[in-house]
């Protein structure tokens, strides 16, 4: 990857982990804050509450993939399959940024 592409995949994971960020402090309060609900009561709250704890904790994970393709991407390792080090498609990268496997051997990982 050239300098220039590295530099611009950078700027986007970094705007793209920015944006993860504002989205997890969106549903930080929420998701930590569960509502009283008396024992055999329901609670349209607690439905609301559960639903931002399984939000927030895939927003957790995709800041945790952004910044491991960040880390990647600062060391020139960005778009380079762990497992066979060919290049990942681009068209891969743009579909999943933080995608550490090429096709390829993604599909025969998930064989395994």
């Amino acid at each position: 990857m050239s300098e220039t592409r590295n530099e611009e995949v950078i700027a986007q994971l970094k705007s793209d982990l920015a944006e993860a960020k504002a989205e997890l402090a969106e549903y930080t309060d929420e998701a930590t804050h569960p509502p009283q609900v008396e024992l055999g009561g329901g609670s349209a709250g607690y439905s609301t509450w559960q639903s931002a704890v399984v939000v927030r904790q895939h927003i957790e994970k995709r800041i945790e993939e952004f910044e491991d393709a960040l880390e990647r991407a600062e060391q020139g390792l960005y778009g380079i399959c762990e497992e066979c080090g060919k290049p990942i498609p681009a068209e891969r990268l743009q579909a999943i940024p933080s995608a550490t496997l090429c096709v390829e051997c993604a599909g025969k990982i998930s064989k395994r």
